[in-house]
């Protein structure tokens, strides 16, 4: 018979690899994911990477680091709201919560901070890139690597791998940082509690599977093909089914959403690409549309908040008291809306069928929407995001095409140099070569002769993919001004 879902078995202190230290609590087993993230590489290297504006020299405007540090901080007055709700409702110990406070804050957290962690340089146009350049070349690279390639290997390849490149996407690249690339001692990179990976999971799907009608977190894949042997001991140690939202996720995903929506705007005011009465007028505007298409405008929601915050503003002599008086007003409805919404629904929540949380309350979801449509018609159109983003993608795609002499390699040369032999011929190549990260040429290592390989797959093609995969982790670990700078030097721009 199968145990009905709670926090009991969903928040685990069960690991990848167990951990060399035996007989932590449940609350340390958590913490210690949140110190493994703070201190690795990969988060650090977010305060070079751009929320909005790539390559931005002035320090008050947001990177993915402080972003996610501002998402953590919603996560965890969400998570303690609903805590604090359980206890008042009696609902702790039905819910198996009882004595999981701490951990279930912690691993709300520290989903938070990791949710951006995949991204490349130059964000989503660093992925267009990506999936482009793998779209027109992957095939042809492919045959040149291996000669004699047959029909049923290329079906194989087509069907199962290539999909991790030709629609990647941060969220997966997020998975398998966390999960395999901070090879600090082995090759379980952090080696993050069970829970916690299944809490970062916003999307559910590998790439090679479609998504299903009517299923919003198969709208991306969550996750890549190499990784989908952890994810799915994830969801069967967690007592979830294949497929299943945990219920974490929501609270990760609201908080990204309250979030991102403000600060996008705020810092459009920073750099003087708007101000606040042309952002009040227009949003107004934007929510009468949003709002009757919800049918809720009758409840003056968003207008009733800023015409509070512009009244405050008014007695103040601060410059953007308005601006910073709705920021703070919007959040913490929205944050108490968001906690709400999680109770009331706790039991669609925990079968991973409700909806997004905000998408639960017309009003909040048409005032996010409103404000989304705002950032879409005059920030991301601006000449400042518009033209880097531009570069960004040919930056990202140059990269791709400079590292191709090292993916049309046959494997028996590339194998040469990961040994570090001498390779007669090849300077080129070995220069490229030389670029390469140790910790990722670790993971290709474990990948192509570890013991937990692709069954199914040959040999071969095991090889491609996972050299495939380095040069991409390669790629997505950059920073913006190093991806720029690394593009620069291979096309001879600049030494």
């Amino acid at each position: 018979m199968v145990k009905p879902l709670s926090y009991a078995t969903l928040i685990s202190p069960k690991r990848v690899r167990t951990s060399s230290i035996p007989n932590r609590s449940l609350a340390t087993e958590t913490d210690s994911d949140h110190g493994r993230v703070l201190f690795s590489t990969a988060w650090r290297r977010l305060q070079q990477k751009a929320q909005v504006f790539p390559l931005e020299d002035n320090a008050a405007v947001r990177s993915r680091l402080t972003h996610s540090m501002e998402v953590s901080y919603i996560g965890r007055l969400i998570a303690l709201e609903v805590i604090e709700t359980a206890q008042q409702k009696k609902l702790s110990s039905s819910w198996g919560l009882k004595d999981r406070e701490i951990p279930f804050r912690n691993i709300v957290e520290t989903a938070c901070l990791t949710h951006d962690i995949g991204n490349p340089p130059f964000g989503h146009f660093g992925e267009h890139a990506i999936r482009e350049w793998f779209e027109k070349h992957a095939i042809n690279a492919l045959r040149e690597s291996i000669k004699g390639l047959k029909a049923a290997q290329l079906a194989i390849f087509r069907d199962k791998l290539l999909p991790d490149f030709t629609t990647f996407d941060g969220n997966a690249q997020g998975l398998r940082i966390l999960t395999k690339l901070q090879w600090n001692t082995d090759e379980f990179g952090l080696n993050l509690t069970l829970s916690q990976i299944a809490a970062f999971l916003k999307y559910v799907r590998p790439p090679y599977m479609k998504a299903k009608p009517n299923r919003p977190f198969e709208k991306k894949p969550g996750f890549f093909f190499s990784e989908e042997p952890i994810v799915r001991e994830a969801w069967r140690v967690l007592g979830l089914k294949q497929g299943q939202r945990h219920p974490l996720a929501y609270i990760m995903e609201a908080s990204d959403d309250i979030a991102y929506c403000l600060s996008d705007i705020e810092d459009a005011l920073e750099k003087g690409i708007t101000d606040e009465e042309r952002f009040r007028n227009a949003l107004e505007k934007i929510w009468q549309d949003e709002a009757s298409k919800a049918g809720v405008l009758a409840t003056n929601f968003l207008p009733e908040i800023l015409r509070k915050a512009w009244e405050s503003g008014a007695k103040s002599r601060a410059k953007g008291a308005s601006f910073f008086t709705f920021k703070t007003n919007f959040t913490r409805e929205l944050t108490s809306k968001a906690a709400e919404l999680y109770v009331e629904n706790h039991d669609q929540i925990l079968n991973g069928t409700a909806q997004s949380l905000l998408e639960l309350s017309k009003p909040h979801k048409a005032a996010l929407d409103s404000l989304k449509a705002y950032a879409r018609r005059n920030i991301f159109t601006t000449t400042d995001a518009e033209h880097l983003e531009l570069a960004g993608f040919q930056v990202v795609k140059g990269l791709l095409e400079h590292l191709r002499p090292l993916l049309v390699l046959p494997a028996d040369k590339f194998a040469t140099m990961v040994d570090g032999k001498k390779l007669s011929g090849f300077d080129l190549e070995r220069r490229l070569f030389n670029l390469l990260p140790k910790k990722h040429l670790l993971a290709y290592e474990e990948a192509v002769h570890g013991k937990h390989r692709p069954a199914k797959v040959p040999s071969e093609l095991v090889e491609w993919f996972a050299r495939a995969h380095l040069m991409v982790d390669f790629i997505s670990g950059m920073t913006d001004r190093y991806a720029l700078e690394t593009y620069q030097l291979l096309a001879g721009i600049k030494v």
